[in-house]
């Protein structure tokens, strides 16, 4: 049997045409007509027809998929070096798209250097202007199963070795092209994303309706945004 796992990702209702947050920051975009979609499909394939696992440990998910006990997941290419050790034959391939929109979402990172003082403020800026250059990059990226920072990264060496001995990075490389949006940049967005990430997990386990969900979700994501 060969396994895929799904590269990028779908999250929030881009593949849809929603967007994760309103243009100035400050409003849930929750009751987006796109997001009730979105989480429509996931309900009936998680409440109606069970062809979704659910589970609340993403961990025991992958521990299935390499023990064949499920067909498919999504997850990024972090996981590539545990599938690999798990000796299995499996493919990476775009998540299902609609309408031929393989959009996925893209960071972005966040680098934070602490004030410290002026002489320490710098050597950090210079050590991080250092550890993003192509080369480092590339060590850095592979060692860990990230995708590069940089475009440039992909030109190296390094990454070029990393695409020989696990030849699934391309699949997620190659779905760069389809990053459309960043996660929003906010303060709050740990509370923000968490005040959907409940009520997913709600109507993914039959506990609320969609509606109810994206209402709910909608009120403590402006909730997070008003304290931020």
């Amino acid at each position: 049997m060969t396994r895929t796992r799904y590269g990028g990702s779908g999250r929030w209702s881009g593949n849809r045409g929603g967007k994760a947050i309103s243009d100035d920051g400050k409003t849930a975009t929750f009751d987006d007509p796109a997001f009730a979609k979105a989480l429509d499909l996931l309900r009936g394939m998680a409440v109606d027809d069970k062809s979704m696992y659910v589970d609340a440990n993403s961990e025991s998910v992958v521990k299935l998929f390499e023990a064949g006990k499920i067909g498919m997941t999504i997850t990024g290419p972090w996981a590539l070096y545990d599938i690999a050790a798990a000796k299995i034959d499996y493919g990476v391939v775009p998540i299902p798209a609609f309408n031929g929109d393989h959009r996925t979402v893209s960071g972005p990172d966040n680098w934070m250097v602490f004030d410290n003082g002026p002489a320490r403020v710098a050597a950090a800026a210079k050590f991080l202007q250092f550890l993003t250059q192509p080369e480092q990059d590339a060590v850095w990226s592979v060692g860990i199963g990230n995708m590069p920072v940089r475009n440039a990264t992909k030109n190296t060496p390094e990454w070029a070795a990393a695409i020989t001995t696990t030849p699934a990075y391309q699949q997620f490389l190659d779905n760069f092209a389809n990053s459309k949006d960043a996660r929003p940049q906010t303060t709050v967005y740990p509370a923000y994303s968490g005040a959907l990430g409940e009520q997913i997990a709600a109507v993914l386990l039959g506990q609320s309706s969609v509606a109810d969900a994206l209402a709910a979700a909608k009120t403590a994501g402006d909730a997070a945004l008003a304290d931020g």
